[in-house]
Formats: C-alpha cells, sequence, structure tokens
C-alpha cells in the first residue's frame, strides 16, 4: 500500500509486468500464469495472458478512473479452482489522497501441505510486489491477524512477513533484513507456525514456552481457555473463519499434550467455553443456530445443545478427532 504517486498507463502496466515476471519467478507452477477472465459473445468466457505487454497495456488503459486523477485498476487470476487458487487485484498511479494505491495477492490454502508451501513462499512473493510497486508498507496477512490489531487505514500493521519502506524506520531500529531498498523484512513466524503454549506468570519477567503444539494449524491469534491454570484441559479455537478448528489439550505437569481436533463447531466461531470440571466445550458460531457442546475427553460423546447432532470422538488418521454422526448407528470407530 502507497500513498499519492501519478503515473502514467504505461508506467502502471511496466510496474504490472515487473510484478508477474517477480511472482513467477518465486513460482513458475503457481504464480507463473496469470489471465484476465472476460465475457465473449457466445456467452462463454475467454481468458486472456495478462503478461502480454500489449494486452496488458489495454487493460490498464480501459480502467483509467473518472476522475483520472484516481488512477488505474487491473485483476488477474492464475486460472485455477479450489486448490491452488490465487488471485490478484493492484489499484496504481493514483494522486488523490482519499484513493489509496495497492497491491495483492489473495489465496486460501486448501490443505496442510498447502499452507506450509505458502509459509515457504510467503516471504519471496512479498518481495516480489514490494520490489515492482515499491510500496510505503506490506505484509502477509490474514483477517483474524489484522482483526485482531485494528489498525487505523492506511496505517501499517503486523503480519507473518511485513514489510516497511525505508521512510517508516527510526534510525536506531533493530531487527529484521534490511532490503536492497532500504527498508526492512521483519517475519513473524510461518503461516503455519501459529501454536499454543503456557506462559508462566509466577516468573519474573514472565516465562514463554512456545511450539507445545507443532502439529495444530491455526491461520491466526486462536481463542484460548481452560477451566484451572494446571490441571486443565485447554482448549483453542481459530475465530472468524470457515471452516472454525477447535483443538483440546491435556495438561501433565505444565506441558500439553494434543487431543481431539476438528472444525465441527462450525464457520466464523465467536467464543468457545469450558464448564468448570473441564468435561464440556461450548462454542458459538456464526454458522450455527444454538450453542454446541462437545465433550473435551479423549474418549466420549456429545450432542450438540439442539439435539439434532451427534458429535463423537473417532480414531482419525492423524490421532482423536471429532466427527458429526447425522445415524447414530453409522460406523464411525467410536472410541467410548
Amino acid at each position: 500500500m502507497w500513498g499519492p504517486r501519478e503515473e502514467s498507463a504505461q508506467e502502471v502496466t511496466d510496474r504490472l509486468l515487473a510484478a508477474l515476471r517477480a511472482l513467477a519467478a518465486v513460482d513458475g507452477d503457481l504464480l507463473g500464469r496469470w489471465v484476465w477472465p472476460q465475457e465473449n459473445d457466445q456467452g462463454g468466457v475467454d481468458l486472456h495472458p495478462l503478461d502480454d505487454p500489449e494486452f496488458a497495456l489495454s487493460v490498464i488503459r480501459a480502467s483509467e478512473a473518472k476522475p483520472p486523477q484516481t488512477g488505474y485498476s487491473a485483476r488477474g487470476w492464475n486460472g485455477r479452482r479450489g486448490a491452488g487458487e490465487v488471485s490478484f487485484k493492484v489499484t496504481a498511479g493514483s494522486r488523490s489522497k482519499v484513493t489509496m494505491n495497492l497491491a495483492y495477492l489473495e489465496f486460501a490454502p486448501q490443505t496442510r501441505e498447502e499452507a506450509e508451501h505458502w509459509a515457504d513462499i510467503a516471504e519471496p512473493a512479498l518481495w516480489a510486489l514490494v520490489s515492482a510497486w515499491q510500496p510505503d508498507h506490506g505484509s502477509v496477512w490474514t483477517k483474524a491477524v489484522v482483526d485482531a490489531q485494528q489498525p487505523a487505514v492506511r496505517d501499517p500493521f503486523a503480519g507473518y512477513v511485513t514489510y516497511l519502506c525505508a521512510g517508516r524506520l527510526a534510525d536506531d531500529l533493530a531487527g529484521g533484513t534490511r532490503t536492497s531498498d532500504g527498508g526492512v523484512v521483519f517475519t513473524a513466524s510461518s503461516l503455519e507456525d501459529i501454536v499454543v503454549g503456557p506462559i508462566d506468570t509466577a516468573a519474573s519477567p514472565a516465562t514463554v514456552t512456545l511450539n507445545q503444539t507443532p502439529d495444530s494449524a491455526f491461520q491466526g491469534a486462536p481463542l484460548v481457555v481452560s477451566p484451572t491454570a494446571d490441571a486443565g484441559p485447554v482448549v483453542a479455537a481459530q475465530p472468524a473463519l470457515s471452516l472454525s478448528t477447535t483443538a483440546v489439550f491435556a495438561v501433565d505437569a505444565g506441558t500439553l499434550h494434543a487431543g481431539a481436533s476438528g472444525t465441527v463447531a462450525g464457520s466464523n466461531l465467536a467464543d468457545v467455553a469450558v464448564t468448570p470440571d473441564g468435561s464440556v466445550l461450548y462454542a458459538a458460531a456464526g454458522s450455527q443456530t444454538s450453542a454446541a457442546g462437545f465433550a473435551t475427553a479423549a474418549r466420549g460423546l456429545a450432542f450438540s445443545t439442539d439435539s439434532k447432532e451427534l458429535v463423537v470422538i473417532v480414531d482419525g488418521a492423524d490421532g482423536p478427532a471429532l466427527k458429526v454422526v447425522d445415524d447414530p448407528t453409522e460406523a464411525c470407530g467410536l472410541l467410548c
């Protein structure tokens, strides 16, 4: 994202083509093909290659905003649906103090392997955009990460990877990796490194134990609840996503041990709570019409509060997992 910078259609096109080339160099399979979908006279859709300089320039020229001082825009897609789907949008050349210039990629990993791959390429992909567009700041983020910080419009915010231009840096700033343009890149964690761990508040200063849950994938800071500080269980739930992962951990001498996990709580999770004895987890999700109750034990079952769904803990390929059983007689490897 960057402030007012008046540029011609040709200058914006040159930056766009430079960004596409840089992204292709990061991952030619995933980010090496970009198309512009356009309806044809037969009611179908033609996919025009955006790496064609003449076509790219025609797209930019056709997008000139009214009034013209608000710049140009373009969007593209890598031609995939579902797994591996990536899209981008750019607004550039604006000299208006109201309309921001910006360029971004949008992606939603469908599998753990896909998320891990994005963790590997997130930093070079961000730098591909930075090197082409020379923004004020940029980051790799999820909605949950931004919502947790509530930044003002146009202000930088911390992401999994964060870039700040040279003009944003204090003289005595420490940390991060300096870039060739004088800016700096900070890497907070990978897309798969959001984990749950205990904080010892009795110590001075308080100490944090990290990476106790390396196999639990969260896309942003989870909601964490526990009825007691020492005995657990500890429940971590990912809010505001579809679907929302919920994981249960047993506590033994201050160490977390993974139990059941799953997405049966629904999407757009808003809150979770655990009963004082730790036996039942309650979840409130936007996709559900009522709160749902789940057994937290490694073996057990629970009904949702509207008694329409039976939720069981089954022996999954990666350990205990929560499963909704519409027919209670269905064979599901129940561990009760």
